[in-house]
């Protein structure tokens, strides 16, 4: 986002695709650029083998050494699920930690969502999965294993199209001409199992007004590199108006942008005794003319739901 595009407009909370929020402004924070990890969760069944309740044995002298994860005599298995079932596919990151070391293998899950790393050393295990670009789990889990051990491990779905906009200035008069950014962005699950956020450039955007804010030019629009398609709306009467978006994806999105305001008025005052009315009398009321101001592209932008008209991914 460009500091000279800066220009402060309200955040009204999105229509929920079930039902409705109610309206708050609202400054909306920086978008991180990745989604980072939640704290680390500990199995159960490391909760009585914490390395800090190991004796200290004195006058040992401390030998430094490589660690590996095979071979080794333990076996850990389980189940990769996201929200609609099993995964396949998943990469499933295994990280044994001695100390400040650590050694790591990647095992992929089945078509079942099932996942085997046989033959590996066993003590603390941290493990992950994810798979590119859809799913990712928000956490590492650490257990620690021996034997055949079992850890089920949950994941998250990302990506589809995340549509904010923003419009300028916040409240239009009739004769104003005003600007509408549509950003698109999506989160992908990148080959380090890390979700980002990225923009989708090139992709049309079209609207259709529903109401007294209309378009200057009724024509697709692409999302340039940012994922930010720039339109120039003219107020051409008092009242609300609604806009619905079509992206060339198939997906499309619904906006409630303010109404646009009448012009202000001035009221002239009465002649008072013995004044002298002029030749040409103003009228009573007289509007205040004001010129169509084009303003700069905003940086508050309002997240809303996007209905897809395609398949989720598999």
């Amino acid at each position: 986002m460009r500091a000279a595009a800066a220009v402060a407009v309200a955040l009204w909370s999105a229509v929920g695709l079930v039902g409705c929020r109610r309206s708050t402004e609202v400054v909306l924070p920086t978008v991180p650029t990745t989604v980072a990890l939640l704290p680390t969760t500990t199995s159960p069944l490391s909760a009585s083998l914490a390395e800090d309740s190991l004796p200290t044995i004195p006058n040992a002298s401390t030998t430094t050494t490589r660690v590996a994860l095979q071979p080794g005599p333990v076996t850990l298995t389980g189940l990769v699920s996201g929200p609609d079932g099993p995964i396949a596919g998943a990469t499933v990151h295994i990280e044994r930690i001695v100390g400040d070391q650590v050694a790591s293998q990647d095992v992929v899950s089945a078509k079942n969502g099932r996942y085997t790393a046989a033959r590996i050393e066993g003590g603390r295990l941290r493990v992950r999965a994810w798979r590119v670009p859809d799913v990712a789990g928000t956490q590492n889990v650490v257990v620690f294993a021996s034997g055949t051990t079992t850890l089920d491990l949950k994941v998250k779905r990302f990506g589809g199209t995340d549509v904010q906009w923003a419009i300028a200035p916040r409240n239009p008069t009739v004769g104003q001409l005003v600007n509408l950014v549509v950003q698109l962005s999506t989160t992908a699950v990148g080959a380090d199992g890390l979700a980002g956020i990225e923009p989708l450039s090139g992709v049309g955007v079209s609207l259709t007004p529903l109401g007294v804010l209309q378009p200057a030019v009724l024509e697709p629009r692409l999302s340039d590199a940012d994922g930010r398609a720039l339109f120039t709306l003219a107020c051409n009467a008092v009242g609300s108006s609604a806009i619905d978006v079509a992206l060339a994806t198939g997906e499309q999105a619904h906006l409630d942008p303010p109404p646009c305001a009448p012009l202000p008025t001035t009221t002239t005052a009465a002649a008072g005794p013995g004044d002298i009315a002029p030749a040409t009398a103003p009228a009573t009321v007289v509007a205040v003319a004001r010129a169509p101001t084009v303003v700069p592209p905003v940086i508050s932008l309002v997240p809303v739901p996007v209905v897809s008209t395609t398949l989720p991914p598999p």
